[in-house]
């Protein structure tokens, strides 16, 4: 696909999710990587959705009048569905 390479990261985290984090480092150091690719993918394409309303904005191509403001991306949540199909998806944690 690419070309891939090591990366140290240390980040600060609540305890029971740093412990979970250790935990599945251990066992699926794959998922951590997919997770941090999508997170860092995710933010590179606001990144570059946001410069470019800004650009056209600045060129005046047709853009709306007034500052473009894009909304921040929402956040990384799993979601499960609920098999009886009574409450539809939620988010994990949600009752």
């Amino acid at each position: 696909m690419w070309e891939t390479c090591s990366v140290q990261l240390s980040v600060r985290l609540p305890r029971d999710i740093a412990q979970q984090a250790e935990e599945v480092q251990h066992t699926d150091p794959d998922f951590l990587s997919r997770v941090i690719l999508y997170g860092l993918t995710r933010r590179s394409i606001y990144r570059h959705l946001r410069q470019q309303g800004q650009d056209s904005v600045l060129e005046g191509a047709g853009a709306p009048r007034g500052d473009v403001r894009l909304a921040a991306p929402p956040p990384l949540t799993s979601y499960v569905s609920d098999p009886s199909g009574t409450q539809g998806s939620r988010r994990v944690g949600e009752r």
